[in-house]
């Protein structure tokens, strides 16, 4: 066996079961399978020894990304020593990810979960139990596999995402997710954006639209009673993409001061205020914003470097014609991380940093494409 189609086995078991387990409200088995599977790829990172691209990049996230997360604990001494050993773990995890990238198969693994998503909102919408319809874990496994998908053809020199943007569409209409409906139709305006600027017109394209749009308005129709029972279209007709997450985001921004812009605020305290302010039902809410929430518990510099290291990679791996579908699907990344806390920290962040490391070490490579 491929030690390749291994790593994508653990990569399937990891998101799978996590999906599977939260939406059916499983999460202890979630938690067993995410800490078993990312420990196994942590040690097939040990087997090989890191390169020069690694290692330089290691470095740079020691150094902005690791220090201030520890500076933050010691001054805080808060929730933010787990998330240190979670970003820990998913760094070697996206390590051996990385050097197999182009040879796990996304394609299989994206399947496999809408597979399981399209089964599970069938089941709860027939039985009634909206309470386990989850929207978050619907979309955010489809949006990251997404963007590793597509890359991972760019590289491989494939471009048939088509069908794959198509049923993320679908199964984020059924997942009555506002954010992730609109900027996926977006993105299925990337094809023909990337036909007309490479002067291209093909029959392939041609033929896949119109199936697409009679595909999805056929979908739609049979799938109009539970389209109607998870109200997606009722809320979009009341508050458009209006949200509560932005009293959220404004109060977090408000009380900021010199040092919480730099350190980040006590993560426990931030729980109990928001709890108290908008909740008042003893839980643990988040900001649904993946960059406050890193914000939160690594202060301002952890934000930049990421944010300003996945912009670099893209622009200079990716800005072509033949990148367009790229960008789309990183433009939806970002949307979908600016409305809930889908990465750092998230079950996925060790897909992100594969997606880094992976990037990092073909420069070379991703410059001589450019140039086709």
């Amino acid at each position: 066996m491929k030690t390749s189609l291994l790593v994508g086995a653990l990569c399937t078991i990891n998101i799978t079961a996590t999906v599977f387990c939260v939406i059916f409200n499983f999460p202890e088995v979630a938690e067993i399978s995410y800490y078993i599977s990312t420990f196994i790829l942590c040690l097939f990172s040990f087997a090989n020894n890191p390169n020069d691209y690694e290692l330089r990049f290691l470095k740079r996230l020691l150094f902005f990304f690791f220090l201030p997360i520890a500076f933050h604990f010691y001054v805080y001494r808060d929730q933010s020593v787990v998330y240190f050993f979670h970003y820990i773990a998913s760094v070697i995890a996206g390590v051996t990810v990385a050097r197999y990238f182009t040879e796990i198969p996304f394609r299989l693994i994206f399947i496999t979960i809408v597979f399981i998503e399209v089964c599970a909102i069938l089941f709860i919408s027939e039985s009634g139990n909206m309470a386990h319809l989850n929207r978050t874990y619907y979309t955010v496994p489809l949006v990251i596999l997404l963007f590793c998908m597509v890359i991972s053809d760019y590289y491989r020199g494939v471009n048939n995402s088509y069908f794959s943007v198509t049923l993320l569409f679908i199964v984020s209409i059924l997942s009555n997710s506002r954010s992730v409906s609109t900027i996926v139709f977006l993105l299925m305006s990337a094809f023909p954006i990337r036909y007309i600027l490479g002067g291209r017109y093909s029959i392939k394209a041609l033929i896949f639209f119109p199936i697409a749009l009679i595909s999805i308005a056929v979908t739609l129709y049979f799938m109009a009673g539970i389209i109607n029972d998870l109200s997606l279209l009722k809320r979009f007709s009341e508050r458009g993409l209006d949200s509560g997450r932005f009293v959220f985001w404004a109060y977090y921004l408000t009380e900021l001061d010199y040092k919480s812009i730099f350190l980040g605020v006590n993560v426990n305290q931030l729980w109990v205020t928001l709890d108290d302010l908008f909740f008042n039902d003893g839980g643990r809410h988040t900001l649904h914003n993946s960059f406050l929430s890193l914000h939160s518990h690594g202060g301002i510099i952890p934000v930049i470097f990421l944010v300003f290291t996945f912009l670099k990679l893209v622009d200079k791996n990716f800005s072509n014609n033949r990148g367009i579908l790229v960008i789309g699907a990183f433009f939806i990344l970002i949307a979908k991380a600016n409305f809930d806390v889908i990465i750092f920290p998230q079950r996925f962040d060790f897909l992100m940093f594969a997606v880094i490391f992976f990037l990092w070490s073909n420069k070379k490579h991703a410059a001589s494409l450019k140039a086709e």
